[in-house]
């Protein structure tokens, strides 16, 4: 299995190189504190404190890098767990020493402004834009150290939730298999009902048994980022995240707006698999086993990789060039262990490799995971090659429309290969639907939850595990509809999403796969152009406001339009999959 792992050499030959740049950084992180005072004395020493500080963060994030992914790979290893506390705290130290820019800067903006006229200086542009932004939000000096002091501890409620849910909490066994929260969507895609409903039962018990755990650790979660955005002058905790990447909050009301109106969709789509599954009605353990009656693929990783060239061919040469490199260079790691992080992400920095980790599980559902971050590692790639450090950073909203824009291809070419196979098309539609239903629908319902225990805790109203799972049950009830039974037991499934820690990132699940939908169909369809369009959508970075690259792009969010055409787009598609 060692060839299924990454290779984090790229980043440090070995541990001890690693510590040794860590005493390194220890030291070069208080140089920042030179320029205290002094950032716009001179244009020049202006110039010499944007490289310095440069130099300093990417010294840095190599070092967080490795001791991440490591820890990830493995959150048991007693060593990349100090490794990982280490770093955290030096961030959270670097970050108290680097207090002084911000406030300095908004005391000093109209010479800035002059400065950023320099040709030399044009790189930074836009960064200022951005910055120029927040100046309305920004402290005193000493109440910006202040906060700065506690941006370790602000860590603290998704630290001790990965703990607990990758690590310490265990679940009873089902018909003697061991059962995990990595492992459950294996048992909820198993054809045998009961053994679905003993996974199901068994995994919410566990975590019934710790939810007044699991809600205090959330309820912390939602005060810090309430409590962050009112000293920070901001309205609420979703304005401060969206304003980020200065985007509208109509985004966010219009998508779950636009999403409720076509709930009957969704409707649609469970009472479609409760007549083909022979069901009255449909449990929550009901809705993920494929509705193909005799059509099980599965696929080695080896395999997984020759479908993946294919499926992406339609983006050209030069991606599938990057593609090559991704394997070639173990970007990913395959493999299967139980104290491994749980999920799928990318995740690496300007000067490391775009790394991919995941667990192979050898199904369809295993296949569309790598096509997914795969997108989001050549996304990484592109705009970390054509872009300066400053500027490569593209922004969260716009993170997950390569990745499902990879997912989207991929069913095309799966349809295509199995035209004449009448159980995998209805096993690809099936997933193709799922993933609409756990991307667009499933997404925008854990946003309408995430905004309202926001909401809850800013006007006084304590987050108990008996109020998380009321609000958490009826939304759920509100989504899935009449032919599902909302049971007791789903309402503690909040507890098990790491997402809600990820301070209003989920909408943008939903929003990106929209879009991706948009550019697939124009891949497929536009020609030359349209890939050209979508490239150089990759290799923007953060050289634009979101909203700006995907106006470039072809894309207009804020209308609701591409949101509309994709929810059709799903209802096409069932249409076709009811023929079947």
């Amino acid at each position: 299995m060692e060839n299924n792992k990454w290779d984090l050499t790229y980043i440090f030959k070995t541990d001890k190189l690693w510590n040794e740049s860590f005493d390194e950084a220890k030291e070069v992180i208080k140089d920042i504190k030179k320029y205290e005072g002094k950032i716009t004395k001179s244009l020049e020493g202006f110039k010499q404190f944007l490289k310095e500080k440069e130099i300093i963060d990417l010294k840095v994030e190599k070092l967080y890098m490795y001791a991440h992914l490591n820890h990830d790979a493995d959150t048991s290893v007693s060593k990349y767990q100090e490794m990982f506390s280490k770093i955290q705290s030096l961030y959270a130290k670097y970050y108290e020493y680097c207090s002084f820019i911000v406030t300095e800067m908004k005391d000093n903006k109209d010479k800035i402004e002059e400065y950023l006229k320099d040709d030399e200086l044009k790189e930074y542009r836009q960064h200022f834009k951005e910055v120029f932004l927040r100046f309305s939000h920004v402290l005193s000096e000493k109440e910006e150290k202040i906060l700065a002091s506690f941006s370790e501890i602000s860590q603290a409620p998704y630290n001790i939730f990965t703990s607990l849910n990758d690590t310490d909490i265990t679940f009873k066994d089902v018909m003697g298999e061991n059962l995990n929260d990595k492992n459950f969507t294996v048992f909820l895609e198993s054809k045998d009902r009961e053994k679905r409903r003993i996974a199901y039962e068994n995994l919410y018990e566990g975590y019934k048994q710790f939810s007044n755990t699991y809600a205090n650790i959330l309820s912390t979660n939602v005060k810090m980022n309430n409590l962050n955005a009112k000293l920070l002058k901001y309205d609420s905790a979703r304005q401060q995240s969206m304003l980020q990447d200065n985007i509208d909050e109509k985004v966010y009301d219009n998508l779950v707006e636009t999403v409720n109106k076509n709930l009957y969709r969704l409707h649609e789509y469970m009472e479609y698999r409760k007549n083909i599954l022979g069901l009255d009605r449909l449990n929550m353990y009901d809705l993920y086993v494929s509705t193909a009656k005799n059509f099980d693929v599965s696929y080695t990783i080896e395999e997984a990789k020759e479908i993946m060239f294919e499926a992406l061919k339609p983006l050209g040469q030069d991606y599938l060039n990057i593609l090559k490199k991704c394997f070639d260079e173990h970007w990913i790691d395959f493999t299967v262990n139980d104290n491994k992080m749980g999920g799928a992400y990318s995740s690496g920095g300007y000067e490391t490799k775009p790394y991919i980790l995941m667990t192979w599980k050898d199904n369809l559902s295993s296949l569309f995971t790598l096509a997914h971050e795969i997108g989001h590692s050549i996304h990484s790639y592109y705009s970390r090659h054509n872009q300066t450090y400053i500027n490569s950073s593209y922004k969260l909203f716009l993170a997950e429309i390569a990745s499902t824009t990879n997912e989207n291809l991929l069913t095309n070419y799966l349809l295509e290969k199995y035209k004449d196979n009448k159980e995998a098309l209805i096993c690809i539609l099936n997933d193709h639907l799922d993933g609409y239903k756990g991307t667009v629908f499933r997404q925008t319902q854990f946003a309408e939850f995430e905004q309202e225990i926001h909401k809850l805790d800013k006007n006084g109203e304590a987050l108990t595990a008996k109020r998380l799972c009321d609000s958490y049950k009826k939304i759920n009830e509100k989504y899935y509809g009449n032919n599902v039974i909302t049971d007791d037991m789903i309402s503690y499934e909040w507890a098990r999403i790491p997402h809600f820690y990820y301070f209003f990132y989920v909408y943008q699940y939903a929003t990106g796969f929209s879009c991706a939908v948009y550019f697939a169909n124009s891949i497929l369809n536009g020609g030359k152009e349209a890939v050209e369009r979508y490239i150089n959508y990759l290799k923007a970075g953060c050289s634009k406001f979101p909203l700006e690259i995907l106006k470039d792009a072809g894309v207009d969010i804020l209308n609701g339009t591409v949101i509309n055409k994709a929810l059709e787009e799903f209802s096409n598609k069932l249409e076709v999959l009811k023929t079947l």
